[in-house]
């Protein structure tokens, strides 16, 4: 069963690790616009690479069917003869390479072996040590596990690690490597096997490559079948933690379980193993791998008979035949004989006819020496358990023919004969027979402790090794330091000595450039004072012109609005009066910011909370007795240049004296709202809300005919916002625009539209 299980692993990885893990899978749509290509190029070394990629989308194509190998095949053909007549060595190789692959799924086995041989050739001498280490490595997959074949193998495994090795390459190093000891370990090879397996370990962990679950599996088989169990069982649990931690769901986590349920049943730890089993049970039902579902369930039958669970074995077996027919009655070995052992102990030998002719089928078809023996041990045990000595007898004897050189064997047939012979009364023969078992015992139990020790031999041999090999790597580490250090020493040296004759030069030259600039330095510095002097009455006369202009703008607001107040006194109608009233207030509210302005440091911009309040009480008193309003304020503290603190003060004008004027009816008191707060950063909102009568029913706010929201309106476009009016319990209007503090004001009027 554990080599079976091996070899299983070894096919496995020959998958997993080989050229198409960096091809693919690719798609039907990916072969269009290489054909077009192809269809364009002419007969040169382009077009061969073109017919070598075509070849490979369709090889490594996903869910690749006939059709598309057959294609494959087609293109590699017209690669290699146009390869062939140019001479072109590089693309020939290729070819070589991927007719390798696909020769043996046409039934041309020998060719492409041959095609793979010459492939590894032409990648030796153009010392491509990547493709050369998968030539080598797809080589070796065409020799099988045989004793005949496996030396093979091995070999060119080798190969493939050497130019892995050249490559640089430590993941690939470490998946050859781990090959390498599973095929000793398939061998009984431990000793060797654990060696790979660690420098396996060591690759893998040097290039921090984390899916170690392969590795760690292999070395608990090894350690397992060397005798050291602890440490078996340490690393089938790396070796399931590392496969849980990547989600890795494969049929590889299977294997893995299987193998420690293995490990704990040696142990005899049989509750373990029975939770191993169903976990590896679980996985191979989700990919419905009925004949790996078999081995395991039938492991899983010997931990429950140890426990004397016998019939809860029989219907766990039952449950697994009914859930998944297998015709094949090679792939119910494992079951067959389960089914046997369990119907042994249950003494239902009935049960058991059906599964002994599968067997016995089995045999006269032909397997394997070692299974043929392992079914006739099972057949004496239940006979003997049935108490049919005659056909215990016949078994005991095919068995015996049987030529294993196995002490464990043969020693076991010798005690049975003799228990044999004791039931047919033929004592002197059962005594000699059982003398025999004696004798076979010691040297059976001598070979176990003399293999013991060496298996503790090679475990202490391999720690020794890499503790040697760790020591070498310090040593190479801290010479290969040593000599650099030496050589950063010289090199420092000589760039020292470069510098320091470069830098006396440096320092003669510079001296002399030195004595020159500063002639130059000083009378620059002197026209730069100048300058400087000359720019700072510009800026000072500057920053008086502008107060002045502000001082002189508000006084001519002013001077406007005595003007519009004098020539309302000789007016008689009470609407010419009106106008001339809210162009004056239009006209202060454009005065305080001039004044405001030139009141402060900052000429370009004002804080717009102090100038809202004031505005907000000059129009109060300029309306005050007609209704006794109260003014709610909410200004947040910001600074606003010209061009945008102008727009809100006339806004602020037009809203506020609306509501005064039109919101409340006579001797009625009311609420006004001015809000102005940032929204978000660079967004304000500004708000004027009253809880006066509100607006007319229908209101457009898009087919105004009143001067002030025109007015409004237009100064909303200035500043780039959005006005909505809401009448709703009184009148609201919201204005929401962008202004970011502390920008100047040329760079906020850029941003503004422009008529």
């Amino acid at each position: 069963m554990h080599k079976r299980l091996l070899l299983m692993a070894v096919l496995l990885m020959i998958g997993t690790y080989t050229y198409a893990d960096f091809l693919g899978p690719f798609t039907a749509g990916e072969v269009a616009p290489v054909l077009v290509r192809l269809r364009a190029s002419r007969a040169d070394t382009t077009r061969a690479k073109l017919l070598i990629q075509l070849s490979d989308l369709y090889f490594y194509r996903a869910g690749r069917s006939a059709r598309d190998l057959d294609s494959a095949y087609y293109y590699t053909s017209a690669a290699h003869k146009l390869a062939a007549s140019l001479g072109f060595d590089d693309g020939l190789a290729e070819v070589y390479f991927q007719e390798g692959a696909i020769l043996p799924m046409i039934d041309q086995r020998e060719k492409g072996r041959h095609a793979t041989e010459m492939a590894a050739k032409l990648f030796t001498k153009q010392h491509n040590y990547r493709m050369m280490g998968e030539s080598y490595y797809r080589l070796a997959g065409y020799y099988g596990l045989t004793e005949t074949e496996i030396g093979d193998r091995i070999k060119f495994t080798h190969s493939s690690l050497d130019a892995f090795r050249l490559a640089k390459l430590p993941v690939k190093v470490g998946a050859v490597l781990q090959t390498l000891g599973d095929l000793h370990s398939s061998r009984g090879e431990n000793g060797p096997a654990l060696t790979y397996l660690k420098e396996s370990l060591q690759a893998y962990q040097s290039a921090k490559y984390d899916r170690l679950m392969g590795v760690y599996n292999l070395l608990g088989n090894v350690y397992t079948a060397l005798g050291v169990t602890d440490e078996g069982i340490k690393y089938g649990i790396l070796a399931v933690r590392n496969a849980q931690a990547l989600g890795d769901t494969s049929m590889q986590l299977a294997t893995i379980y299987n193998h420690l349920g293995l490990t704990y049943y040696t142990l005899r730890e049989y509750p373990k193993a029975i939770v191993s089993y169903d976990n590896s049970l679980r996985i191979a039902e989700k990919y419905k791998d009925a004949e790996t579902i078999y081995i395991v369930a039938a492991n899983k039958a010997y931990p429950y008979i140890k426990l004397k669970k016998f019939a809860e074995a029989a219907r766990f077996l039952r449950e697994m035949e009914r859930k998944y027919p297998m015709q094949d009655i090679r792939k119910k070995l494992w079951l067959d004989r389960a089914y046997m052992s369990v119907y042994r102990e249950l003494r239902q030998f009935s049960k058991a006819t059906k599964y002994i002719n599968e067997l016995m089928t089995l045999i006269d078809q032909g397997i394997a020496p070692e299974e043929t023996e392992l079914i006739y041990s099972h057949l004496v045990e239940f006979y003997f358990a049935k108490k049919d000595y005659s056909l215990a007898e016949k078994y005991l004897a095919l068995k015996r023919k049987i030529k294993l050189d196995n002490l464990r064997v043969l020693h076991r047939s010798h005690l049975w004969q003799a228990r044999l012979d004791s039931v047919n009364h033929q004592y002197f023969s059962a005594l000699s027979e059982f003398q025999k078992y004696s004798v076979l015992m010691d040297s059976f139990y001598n070979e176990t402790k003399s293999r013991q020790i060496n298996q503790l031999e090679v475990i202490y041999e391999t720690e020794m090794k890499e503790e040697n090999i760790q020591a070498l790597r310090k040593e190479s580490v801290l010479h290969q330091q040593m000599l650099r250090q030496a050589s950063l020493v010289q090199n420092i040296t000589f760039v020292s000595i470069a510098l320091l004759l470069t830098i006396v030069g440096l320092l003669i030259y510079g001296n002399l450039l030195v004595k020159k600039n500063n002639k130059a330095l000083a009378a620059s510095q002197q026209e730069i004072n100048n300058k400087n002097i000359s720019l700072g009455r510009l800026v000072s006369e500057k920053q008086w012109l502008m107060k002045e202009i502000h001082h002189r703008v508000k006084n001519n607001l002013h001077m406007i609005v005595g003007l519009l107040e004098s020539q309302a006194e000789f007016l008689t109608g009470d609407e010419a009066k009106m106008a001339l009233a809210e162009s004056e207030h239009r006209i202060q509210s454009m005065s305080m910011i001039h004044q405001k302005l030139y009141q402060t440091e900052n000429l370009t911009s004002i804080e717009i909370s102090p100038y809202i309040h004031e505005l907000v009480q000059y129009l109060k008193a300029c309306f005050k007795g007609e209704n006794p309003v109260e003014f709610n304020l909410e200004i947040e503290q910001a600074d606003m240049n010209i061009s945008h603190a102008i727009p809100l003060g006339l806004i602020l004008n037009e809203a506020i004296i609306n509501a005064l004027k039109y919101a409340f009816p006579p001797k009625t008191a009311g609420r006004i709202d001015v809000i102005l707060k940032q929204t978000s950063p660079g967004y304000f909102l500004l708000k004027v809300s009253d809880n006066g009568v509100g607006l007319k029913p229908g209101f457009d706010i898009n087919q105004v005919n009143s001067f002030g929201l025109t007015l409004i309106l237009g100064l909303c476009q200035d500043l780039g916002g959005q006005a909505e009016v809401i009448s709703d319990g009184g009148t609201t209007i919201r204005i929401a625009f962008a202004y970011t503090t502390g920008q100047s004001h040329t760079e906020q009027y850029a941003n503004l539209p422009h008529p």
